[in-house]
């Protein structure tokens, strides 16, 4: 199986294009500004067979349980009147469904797992010249769900590992500035994501396709 690994890290992507950007910024609207989210993860709510995971019965599969919530830390250049880039490191608590250790039983038993997401968003800023900032971006994003364990009927554990993914999508976002000329602002997204999750132990690949709602708070400065 053909696996997709990002050829160069995110944080490596946008200092070149910071770097590259100032030559052009655009005077006073050239603005630095950091955000912190409240985020909330609809998943894909489908299926994929265990398989070859050791200690998994036949017939065994693997999902993602319900929703999920966390956080992000956005960090944004705004190099135009018109361009911006946003980078967002963010984690979501998800539970997945595994195997149940009791054999026969009617439903699979649920572990949490952290999913973490660093997403890269292309910004086009729609009515620059107003205070009620809309943008629409695309987005970047390196995906990776941390080890999942899960108990067997024999007694032992066994365990399913994931591949970091690269994953693109489109985004919505409104800035609302809070107060007179102050930094301050409410911040919101609406982001789809299209990734999976790629097994790394004999597991089938699991399409995730996320989509993501944020709200929280920033300053430009």
């Amino acid at each position: 199986m053909l696996r997709r690994r990002p050829a160069v890290p995110p944080l490596l992507l946008l200092a070149a294009l910071v770097a590259s950007s100032s030559a052009v910024a655009h005077g006073q609207d050239s603005r630095w500004s950091l955000g912190v989210d409240g985020l909330y993860l609809a998943a894909d709510d489908g299926r994929a067979a265990v398989g070859a995971a050791a200690g998994a019965p036949a017939g065994a599969t693997y999902g993602i349980d319900g929703d999920g919530v966390g956080f992000g830390l956005a960090l944004g250049y705004r190099a135009t009147r018109r361009f911006g880039v946003e980078l967002e490191l963010a984690t979501v608590d998800l539970d997945v469904a595994v195997p149940s250790a009791t054999p026969g039983a009617a439903r699979a038993d649920t572990e949490s797992a952290s999913f973490e997401l660093y997403l890269m968003e292309f910004r086009w800023h729609l009515v620059p010249e107003r205070r009620f900032d809309l943008t629409l971006g695309a987005l970047v994003a390196m995906t990776k769900l941390a080890d999942v364990r899960f108990p067997t009927a024999a007694g032992g554990s066994a365990k399913l590992t994931f591949d970091d993914d690269v994953g693109f999508g489109l985004a919505l976002g409104v800035d609302w500035p809070l107060g007179g000329d102050g930094g301050w602002l409410l911040r919101g997204r609406l982001r789809y994501l299209r990734t999976i999750l790629e097994s790394d132990s004999g597991a089938q690949d699991l399409d995730l396709d996320p989509l993501l709602l944020s709200v929280g708070v920033g300053y430009r400065f």
